[in-house]
């Protein structure tokens, strides 16, 4: 990793020496960070993003060592992109659950015409995807434990109004310890409408990796809402079970026939629900018409209580779905018990995502939200924020389909928890640490 790691001093562009910042790149991907930050290794990287590991020498001992993600030419590409960011960043900073990966700053930008932004997150030591293809044994305590604490974390998001939308074991990192913590909500959605199995929200963005997609997006029915979640759990527990993917499709259409392989083709009456006729098609035209597996010959050596969840969880209907709350209170988990931790309130999601569902033209309103975000971390007696904030305000529109609300001045000072992802792509440089055996519960 020494190799993909180089420093190099800049001028000191904030006039400002507690704010000097140095030059780090990582594999060819520049890094400016203040001097308190020290580089020392390339952790990933994927459309949107670059992350590498730092020391904090200024930070609580906690958070000594960092990841720190560049989220790369935001305003590129028209709105998609920087909405997605701020999305991601505001999630950051509002969440706050033990099995949701900590957000631990977002770095303030050097200047008004900011093109990427930095964010600190605590630094987790590899993924569930390395360790799923390592050699390492996983027990079925591990694969509980692995699983209880994705339930945990979803049933936060999904009373929070929250989607995460891009549920992956590359996306759940973990510990030496193993704990599991859920990353990279840049696909993430929230809803001001409750969503529940029968609670649907149109939504068209491209999202979920395909071998995790449900059944309602990969046969477009053009709504979906938090179930498509749990069909993603399910695949990682099969994944986890299997120590490899259970529906690995390289397109659409076998993704599809996949899915028919193991659950077996839908009835007709589901079939018939389906509002696109090419859907329908897809399905009449697969043969043979293949029955239900049974889960205990694809998955011999598993827990009964494990293929029993996975039966509740892999369903075409996504009304016939556990819930995440119904998953964690599964056989499955009896051993295990479940702290119960506060959801967003409605109140919070409309205040600060208000932007949703509204057409934003406007540059200068996203540059001004994200100062707003940079600025409940570093607080108001940061001058070079406030200025920048500052010159944003005078530079909105007036025409603008949103203008600033009272949201603004709601910012919280406070230090809080937030979520976020590494957004890396590939393996980690390192293997993954050895996991340790594990107890019948975590108490």
């Amino acid at each position: 990793a020494a190799s993909s790691v180089m420093t190099q001093p800049v001028e000191n562009k904030n006039d400002d020496d507690e704010d000097e910042r140095v030059v780090w790149s990582v594999m060819g991907e520049h890094f400016e960070l203040p001097q308190r930050y020290q580089v020392s290794d390339y952790l990933g990287a994927g459309g949107y993003g670059v992350v590498a590991s730092a020391l904090d020498s200024a930070a609580r001992d906690s958070h000594s060592a960092v990841a720190i993600k560049k989220c790369k030419k935001i305003f590129s590409g028209g709105k998609q992109l920087v909405k997605r960011t701020l999305r991601e960043i505001r999630l950051l900073r509002l969440m706050s659950h033990d099995n949701i990966v900590e957000c631990v700053s977002v770095l303030k930008p050097t200047n008004r015409g900011f093109s990427s932004i930095y964010v600190v997150l605590e630094l987790m030591e590899t993924d569930l995807a390395s360790i799923i293809r390592s050699d390492q044994h996983l027990s079925d305590k591990h694969v509980r434990f692995f699983m209880v604490q994705l339930l945990r974390a979803c049933v936060y998001l999904h009373e929070s109004n929250i989607i995460h939308r891009d549920l992956k074991p590359r996306n759940l990192l973990v510990n030496e310890d193993c704990t599991l913590k859920v990353a990279d909500f840049g696909l993430a959605r929230v809803t001001n409408n409750p969503v529940n199995g029968e609670g649907v929200v149109l939504m068209t963005e491209y999202i979920t990796t395909r071998w995790y997609r449900a059944p309602e997006i990969l046969l477009a029915t053009g709504a979906y809402g938090q179930m498509i979640d749990l069909w993603a759990v399910g695949c990682i527990l099969g994944e986890l079970l299997g120590r490899s993917p259970l529906f690995p499709g390289n397109n659409s259409h076998k993704q599809v026939q996949l899915i028919c392989g193991v659950l077996g083709v839908p009835n007709e009456k589901f079939v018939s629900s389906l509002k696109k006729t090419s859907s329908r098609e897809v399905l009449r035209a697969i043969y043979p018409r293949s029955r239900p597996k049974n889960f205990r010959q694809v998955y011999p050596k598993a827990h009964p209580q494990a293929l029993t969840l996975l039966q509740r969880l892999l369903c075409w209907d996504h009304l016939d779905r556990a819930t995440a709350e119904e998953a964690l209170q599964d056989a499955y988990f009896e051993h295990f018990t479940h702290p119960e931790v506060p959801a967003l309130a409605d109140s919070v999601i409309s205040e600060w995502f208000y932007f949703e569902g509204v057409k934003v033209e406007s540059t200068d309103f996203y540059r001004t939200e994200i100062l707003r975000e940079v600025e409940c971390y570093q607080g108001y007696n940061e001058g070079h924020t406030t200025q920048l904030l500052a010159a944003s305000r005078e530079e909105d529109h007036e025409g603008s389909s949103l203008s600033p609300t009272a949201a603004a001045a709601a910012v919280k000072q406070s230090s809080v928890r937030g979520v976020g992802g590494y957004d890396g792509g590939g393996l980690p440089p390192h293997p993954p640490p050895p996991l340790p055996s594990m107890p019948a519960s975590d108490g």
